[in-house]
């Protein structure tokens, strides 16, 4: 019986904090999971156009919060790379770098990673209007590849327009390259606006 009512328990207590995320700015639930899981606390980024948001916001509550990157071999990801060189030079980031051989391999090896530095939630800044899978995304949930890990999407419930909005107001060396050109990201692929990416399965 223990055994069936423990993940209901866990359930029903990230559905009651989910509810009470909802009535906190994006700021203020970050704060949250500061407080909750302290230096157990990373940030997932990709390093995309929009990455900047949750990584400065994330940043104005803990600027040494751990930045981890899932970093895959190819040419089609230079621009992220360049970019996330600056902003670890710029914002003096806490960043962690790992390194995967494909798409199939990324949460494997952020698995590996979280659980060699002891991590228990991770904050990440995909937003349920990106995908249709990201659609259903709770600002709170457990992952199901990683049941010690609790993931925290702050921004979740943020609009195209309020996040570009957002990224205007930001000082304009903070802005990714590609930013001016419309681009955005899913899974760290740069996306013209009318292109479509599926998943790459850290967020699934």
């Amino acid at each position: 019986m223990n055994h069936n009512t423990t993940p209901r328990a866990g359930n029903d207590a990230n559905s009651q904090n989910s509810r009470q995320l909802r009535n906190l700015s994006a700021v203020e639930r970050i704060e949250w999971a500061y407080r909750r899981f302290g230096e157990a606390l990373v940030l997932n980024s990709s390093f995309g156009p929009q990455s900047i948001v949750c990584l400065s916001l994330a940043i104005e509550v803990h600027p040494r919060v751990p930045v981890v990157m899932i970093e895959l071999p190819g040419p089609e990801y230079d621009m992220q790379r360049l970019y996330r060189d600056y902003l670890k030079s710029t914002l003096e980031l806490n960043l962690h770098i790992v390194r995967a051989q494909d798409n199939a391999g990324k949460k494997a090896a952020l698995c590996e990673f979280l659980h060699s530095q002891g991590s228990q939630a991770s904050i990440s800044g995909i937003r349920r209007q990106q995908t249709r899978n990201r659609a259903r995304k709770d600002l709170l949930e457990s992952d199901r590849d990683y049941p010690a890990m609790m993931r925290i999407h702050p921004i979740a419930d943020w609009s195209d327009n309020r996040t570009w909005r957002y990224i205007e107001r930001l000082p304009d060396e903070w802005r990714h390259p590609g930013y001016r050109r419309g681009l955005r990201s899913i899974g760290g692929v740069l996306l013209d606006a009318d292109q479509v990416k599926t998943e790459c399965g850290l967020h699934l």
